[in-house]
């Protein structure tokens, strides 16, 4: 079976330019996003690497599978982020704090493809780099870190102060992390950029203001390249900010916009996102300009669940589904009519509603946001591999395959 109708709206992340994210329907331009970021920000590009765009470029960010790039780019959305390490690529700087440990400079390549990472050598027993910001107890932080390995067996990370400490180990030999020590609600984990680059990160949140943040290997002799050290308040980590003499920022981004009261119908209809969202609540609706009325996806980061509401001054459908794992992307539809509300998620119904509810009057709907209406509240931040809006009620069948992985 194919489907029998063609999206009213479908960006699928490929075309753009400064402020601007292309939509591929429709093709006058009436569907394209505003985008505005004021900062610079990186991404992966198709080569695998890691690099730097302008302020107001939106980043198309490619994925990583065993470190090697494997399909098309995503839309990346993501919040404000600062990296509190001064020096984040200069370990020799006297910013850090060494123990027992020697730094050589530009010794290999790097994952931003240049001969800018140093080689890490333990001394003595026990050698540590950490650096120290004074950050309020209770505040939740990710520490992370790329490590590419030379003849270590693993390397540390952790976090400690002279009451507690909590410290997890990478194993090099077969890329698992293992943690041996747990406070304050640790976590960690790791991705793979290729060239034998991981990256290495640590959550965990301060229980006192002169927290130390460290990275060690736990041998002398051993050896490991090192580069793009990052430590941000969050609770996952975000895409690398590089620094110098001082912390930077990267800005938050919104994407919004897209459509126009001709693209959509107020009395049914299909919003359709392929998506990943960060650990975030966070909301993409198609609106009338402001939260006043709206077809929206809600994630809620503290559940993983996914809801579709339509909003017309109440709650006229309220949809909602556990989502199985936190981070991956889903195939996730919601159509609305009057009376007929259903939500599918890769492949199957998981929620609807019949005999109740109503929809909107005629040229209510007028654009979708990356947010709850075109203000900027409840921003969604994550990943986007395609947006999509149809103009009529799919069928069941049309939406278990619009969805189907």
């Amino acid at each position: 079976m194919a489907l029998t109708k063609n999206p009213k709206l479908a960006l699928i992340p490929s075309g753009y330019k400064a402020s601007k994210v292309y939509s591929v329907l429709p093709s006058n331009g009436v569907g394209d996003f505003d985008f505005t970021r004021s900062g610079n920000a990186t991404r992966v590009n198709k080569d695998g690497l890691i690099e730097t765009v302008d302020a107001d470029v939106p980043r198309l960010n490619y994925p990583m599978i065993d470190g090697v790039v494997s399909g098309c780019p995503s839309l990346l959305l993501e919040p404000s982020r600062s990296n509190l390490v001064t020096y984040s690529e200069d370990f020799n700087n006297s910013s850090w704090l060494n123990s027992y440990a020697s730094i050589s400079e530009n010794t290999t390549i790097s994952p931003d493809g240049t001969q800018n990472a140093e080689t890490f050598l333990i001394t003595s027993n026990n050698g540590v780099f950490y650096k120290a910001p004074s950050l309020s107890s209770g505040t939740t932080v990710t520490q992370s870190i790329f490590v590419k390995n030379i003849d270590a067996d693993r390397i540390n990370l952790e976090v400690s102060t002279v009451s507690t400490a909590g410290l997890v180990s990478f194993f090099f030999t077969n890329s698992e992390i293992t943690s041996f020590e747990l406070t304050n609600g640790i976590s960690a984990d790791f991705d793979n950029y290729g060239n034998g680059w991981y990256r290495i990160y640590l959550t965990c949140t301060t229980n006192e203001t002169n927290q130390l943040f460290k990275f060690r290997l736990n041998e002398s002799g051993m050896s490991c390249y090192v580069w793009g050290a990052m430590l941000e308040e969050g609770s996952f980590p975000s895409s690398y900010i590089p620094t110098t003499t001082s912390t930077a920022t990267r800005s938050a981004e919104t994407c919004t916009g897209a459509g126009d009261a001709n693209t959509f119908n107020d009395s049914e209809g299909v919003l359709f996102g392929e998506i990943s969202a960060l650990a975030k609540t966070g909301r993409i609706a198609l609106n009338d300009g402001t939260t006043s009325n709206n077809v929206r996806f809600v994630y809620n980061s503290s559940t993983n669940v996914i809801e579709a509401i339509l909003f017309n001054g109440t709650n006229q459908a309220s949809l909602a589904y556990s989502l199985p794992i936190k981070g991956a992307f889903n195939k996730i539809s919601f159509k609305y009519k009057a009376s007929d509300f259903s939500l599918y998620v890769d492949g199957f119904k998981v929620d609807s509603q019949v005999g109740s509810g109503t929809t909107f009057t005629s040229g209510t709907l007028s654009e979708i946001d990356f947010d709850a209406g075109s203000n900027g509240l409840v921003p969604f931040y994550g990943s986007v591999k395609q947006l999509q809006y149809f103009d009529t009620a799919l069928s069941d069948e049309e939406l278990a395959l619009l969805t189907s992985l």
